[in-house]
């Protein structure tokens, strides 16, 4: 009770930002990476072909251990069986000990990890939203940013992954001229 949907609690701070509601498509019916990927097709099949390339955004991809990096590794999966070269823009481990790859390829995906500061300072900062908002989101836009400048025709979707990168590819949407697609990944009390 007084708890709000992840596709609820994005409508909500989609409208905010001033996005017209017929901009917007809250689906609730699926439930798996698979059969997101099948609705997304399904809605739009002459686009789907077209799509030259999706750039992920996300502070938290693997090796990192996690609910998001999970679904991130099945997305991944599921663009490659469907031949979509993706690009993951990520940190490095924010909460999970362990060795990584700056530059990593799976299949068609490209991920780029940025080396951050601050092992297990994310669980601390996440009581604090603009505390959390000041550790995670200028330094992955500002290298966001410069990826998209020299990368900007390899994609034509932003796909960000929580509230922090989705403030980040508003603004890259903008300013690329892309299409902007946001998912959250967590239940907001009240939002």
């Amino acid at each position: 009770p007084g708890e709000l949907t992840e596709a609820e609690t994005a409508y909500n701070y989609l409208r905010k930002l001033g996005i017209p509601k017929n901009n917007i498509l809250v689906e609730v019916k699926t439930s798996t990476t698979t059969e997101q990927i099948k609705f997304i097709k399904s809605h739009q099949p002459s686009s789907m072909a077209a799509i030259k390339g999706i750039l992920i955004l996300t502070p938290f991809f693997s090796p990192n251990i996690g609910g998001v990096e999970s679904h991130l590794d099945d997305l991944i999966q599921q663009l490659n069986q469907h031949k979509i070269k993706s690009y993951v823009l990520t940190y490095s481990p924010l909460t999970t000990k362990t060795t990584y790859l700056a530059k990593e390829k799976n299949g068609l995906c490209q991920i780029n990890r940025f080396k951050w500061f601050g092992y297990q300072l994310f669980p601390k900062l996440e009581k604090y939203p603009l505390l959390d908002f000041l550790y995670i989101t200028p330094y992955l836009l500002i290298r966001s940013f410069f990826w998209l400048l020299f990368n900007q025709n390899k994609i034509d979707i932003i796909h960000s992954q929580g509230f922090n990168a989705a403030f980040i590819g508003n603004i890259l949407a903008k300013i690329f001229h892309k299409k902007h697609l946001c998912s959250t990944h967590a239940i907001y009390e009240n939002i």
